[in-house]
Parts: C-alpha cells; sequence; structure tokens
C-alpha cells in the first residue's frame, strides 16, 4: 500500500478546489455541527500544522487553535498523532490510532 501510495500521490485533487472556494466563499461546515468531535491529526501533517495551520505540537494547542470552527458541538476532543504525518491511515501505527477513535466512539 505505502508504495502504490507514493507511486500515485499528488499535491492536490482537482476536486478539491470546489472545496476550497465554498470555504473561502460560505465559510466552514463545521459551524454548524451539533454532534461531539473528535480530530485525529498527524504532528507533522504538512497541509494543516505550522506556520500556516495549526500548532499541533500537542492535543491542547492543537484544539485551541481548532475548537472556534465548531461553536455549535458541546464536546470537541483531539488527538495528536507523534510521528505522523497528513495520511494517517498509511502511517506504520494506523492500527493504534484507530483504537484511539474507537475507544472516543461511545462517549
Amino acid at each position: 500500500m505505502l508504495a502504490a501510495d507514493e507511486r500515485t500521490k499528488s499535491v492536490m485533487a482537482l476536486t478539491e478546489l470546489g472545496d476550497g472556494l465554498a470555504l473561502a466563499l460560505l465559510g466552514p461546515a463545521s459551524a454548524l455541527i451539533t454532534a461531539p468531535v473528535f480530530l485525529v491529526i498527524g504532528e507533522n501533517d504538512a497541509l494543516f500544522c505550522g506556520a500556516l495551520g495549526s500548532d499541533c505540537s500537542s492535543a491542547e494547542t492543537f484544539l485551541a487553535g481548532e475548537r472556534p470552527y465548531y461553536p455549535l458541538s458541546p464536546d470537541v476532543r483531539a488527538h495528536v498523532r507523534p510521528g505522523s504525518g497528513h495520511n494517517i491511515a498509511l502511517h506504520r501505527d494506523a492500527a493504534q490510532v484507530q483504537d484511539v477513535i474507537a475507544d472516543w466512539l461511545p462517549r
């Protein structure tokens, strides 16, 4: 799977252009979410962390930057996966991430 991902990766899918335009014009749809939210991100996610994104150095710092996007959610939590980048599902510890998510689900 990793080899196939490396051979076929791209910077951005064309379908993401529409999402970006909608976000710029309409604002984030996350502002309408009224259910609990669990955010999981890799600490080395170059798309969403760093100078142009969130502080992904810990769950607390990441949540501090992201919580305002979910004003109607009664419970917003975060997990920052050490050593992982953007594609958590293909990271070597994907099974542990799935366990973290499964532990959160009953809440």
